[in-house]
Order: C-alpha cells, then structure tokens, then sequence
C-alpha cells in the first residue's frame, strides 16, 4: 500500500497486474459484486480477506468474506465510507475500495471479468465520471491523478 489510497506501484509492476480505477458507488453496486464473484469463481477464489487500510473504529480491521454477490453487498454496505483492500490468501488479485474510487486489480482475466468490458471502455468511463461538472476542480484534479497513477498498468 501507498498510504490509504492506492496500492504499491513497485509491487504492482512485479506481479505484472493490470489496474484500473472504477466508479465507487458505496462499494458495490449489484452488477460490480456479481462480476466480482464471478471473477473470483473464475479463479477458483471462494474466500478473500478485506483488510482496512486506514485507522478504523466501531469496525474489524479485517475481515474474511465469502466472494459471493450478497457478501460483497453486505460487506459494502457494513464499511462504507471506510478503506479496505480485497485480497485473497494467495494474493492473486486486490481490488481497492476507497470513497473516490475502487481499483481492480490482478490478472488480465480478472480484471475484464470485473470491469465487463474492454479496459479502454473501462477508463473512458471513469474519464467521463470524473469530469462531470458535478465534481469541483479540486476534485477533478484528484481524479486525474488517480487515472495516471495507473495508466501504466493495463492495456
């Protein structure tokens, strides 16, 4: 981890991971937890850990959760606005949930089962999301940085 936020590029670069930053609607909206199961299913996952990755309180500073759809919707319904990181033991993928952003990251495979398209789709997406007038300059700012941040990292 790189504080809260984001994850190690260093060690993103040595698993050789694709990464790409999605819209955060409260942790999982149906159709992000079903690709998620499914993408752990596809792996053969039928666990994973969710590690907090700021100071909490009132909540577990880890979990471990079944990578079903209803324990992904609970899990985000149970920790939102708090940051956690999705990884399974064998750290075959992680997926980063932040209020600004969730960060799929993994293998090729797991990423586009994840996203549900293309990561060129995916990343014009969440260009189109964060530069939305709803968003201050500041914010907008933050956004961008996140995309750079991982640009390098996918195709």
């Amino acid at each position: 981890m790189d504080g809260p936020n984001h994850l190690n590029l260093d060690w993103l670069n040595r698993q050789g991971w694709e990464a790409v930053p999605i819209e955060s609607a409260c942790y999982f909206v149906e159709l992000t937890a079903s690709r998620l199961a499914n993408a752990c299913k596809l792996l053969g996952q039928t666990s994973c850990y969710a590690i907090a990755t700021e100071p909490v309180e009132n909540a577990p500073l880890a979990y471990t959760l079944s990578t079903d759809v209803d324990t992904f919707l609970k899990f985000g319904e149970t920790v939102y606005p708090l940051q956690y990181v999705l990884m399974p033991e064998n750290r075959e993928f992680a997926v980063l949930c932040t209020p600004d952003y969730e960060l799929v990251a993994g293998p090729h495979v797991f990423v586009l089962k994840v996203l549900g398209t293309s990561i060129t789709d995916a990343r014009s997406k969440y260009a189109a999301f964060f530069t939305s007038s709803r968003w201050s300059e500041e914010n907008r700012r933050w956004f961008e940085s996140v995309v750079r941040r991982y640009e390098p990292f996918g195709a």
